[in-house]
């Protein structure tokens, strides 16, 4: 089974590497302070992860929105910076504007880098999953998964490639019942809850369409439902309906 375009892209846009995070105290003070809370907070993570090394990203925040800008060497980098400053609590929405610094390869010369990197990962070697690339660095994913978490790692492998600029997902998945998928998906999301996934998340499905629905502290919390849904066999679209809430704003105590 296919997924839909607006589902390709949600999980090629958002779909991270996933780390523990630490929560952080309220916020306090007037929206432009805010702002430049919310700045620093993405800054100290973006430079304290290893994943992304020595990367020059420039974060602008305007009433807790957030917009990255910057380049980097792969899609993983990118993929990556974009969901660390979604982590952090206060910001509303995160707008990744980071560039590929990409150079520049031949067709033949980038699809043996992927078919090389498929072949080294355990998961993937045997797997009836079929990586393409076409020009202007674009790879296509092609084939069958017994198991829709498949996916994920196939990204994963193709996204840390340089060179690699996009990737267009048509795995297909086996089919499943509707209350079968939204079984998968409620345990999906309880397992995650007791680790790192915040609020609370409803799931309504029809036809192998998925709706989301709740409200949740970071935009981080509303992306990772999409990528819990989208590793469900049976799950042919997801639609995303919920609402970044925030803790509300701690209220400043003025001394006389």
């Amino acid at each position: 089974m296919r997924l839909q375009a607006v589902s390709r892209m949600l999980l090629w846009v958002l779909l991270p590497a996933l780390v523990g995070s630490t929560a952080l105290p309220a916020l306090a003070g007037t929206p432009s302070a805010i702002d430049r809370e919310l700045a620093e907070r993405i800054r100290m993570k973006l430079e304290g992860d290893p994943r992304l090394g020595f990367t020059e990203v420039r974060i602008d925040v305007t009433e807790r929105r957030v917009v990255l800008r910057g380049q980097v060497r792969t899609l993983a980098a990118r993929k990556r910076a974009g969901e660390l400053a979604s982590r952090v609590v206060g910001v509303l929405d995160v707008e990744n504007k980071i560039r590929l610094d990409v150079r520049r390869r031949s067709v033949q010369q980038l699809e043996s880098r992927v078919r090389s990197a498929f072949s080294n990962s355990t998961a993937l070697n045997w797997s009836a999953i079929e990586p393409r690339v076409r020009g202007g660095g674009k790879v296509v994913l092609e084939g069958s998964a017994g198991d829709a978490r498949l996916r994920f790692v196939a990204w994963r492998t193709a996204a840390e490639i340089e060179g690699v600029t996009a990737i267009i997902d048509k795995i297909e998945t086996p089919d499943a019942p509707d209350d079968q998928i939204l079984d998968a998906i409620e345990a999906q999301l309880q397992r995650e809850r007791l680790a790192r996934l915040r609020g609370r998340i409803q799931a309504r499905v029809k036809g192998g369409a998925v709706v989301l629905t709740g409200r949740v502290p970071r935009p981080y919390d509303r992306d990772r439902a999409t990528e819990l849904a989208l590793s469900i066999n049976g799950v042919r679209e997801v639609e995303n309906r919920i609402v970044v809430d925030p803790p509300p704003e701690e209220a400043k105590v003025i001394r006389p």
